[in-house]
């Protein structure tokens, strides 16, 4: 019985903390055609900063997707560039041309007001 509480506690850690640390909300694009040049990364510039390398999240196919986490974006409308990029040891990196994506994060309540006492 201990040992089947054991294998238990194991499944359940290996299913559930991969879903913690993708929590979300996250940007995606369809995944490319399993017969077309696969991307080994994405190129991301969130509100024209500083680019952001997400590599291609990999299909049960063998397609790619881009699969980036904007849980950290403040509230607010926001932008981001993406380019779809191959990284070639004897060619470099070759990107697609940027894509824009446009979303807004919606933002808390107004703070409370009018506190007062009641009995």
């Amino acid at each position: 019985m201990k040992k089947l509480l054991g294998y238990l506690i194991i499944s359940l850690t290996i299913v559930l903390i991969p879903n913690l640390v993708m929590a979300g909300p996250n940007v995606v694009c369809d995944p490319y055609l399993t017969t077309a040049t696969q991307p080994t990364v994405f190129e991301l510039i969130v509100d024209g900063g500083t680019p952001i390398n997400s590599p291609a999240q990999v299909m049960t196919d063998g397609s790619k997707r881009l699969y980036y986490d904007v849980g950290y974006i403040a509230s607010g409308n926001h932008t981001i560039g993406v380019k779809a990029c191959v990284d070639d040891l004897t060619w470099g990196r070759s990107c697609s041309a940027s894509v824009p994506f446009t979303f807004t994060r919606p933002g808390g309540p107004a703070a409370p007001a009018n506190f007062g006492l009641i009995k």
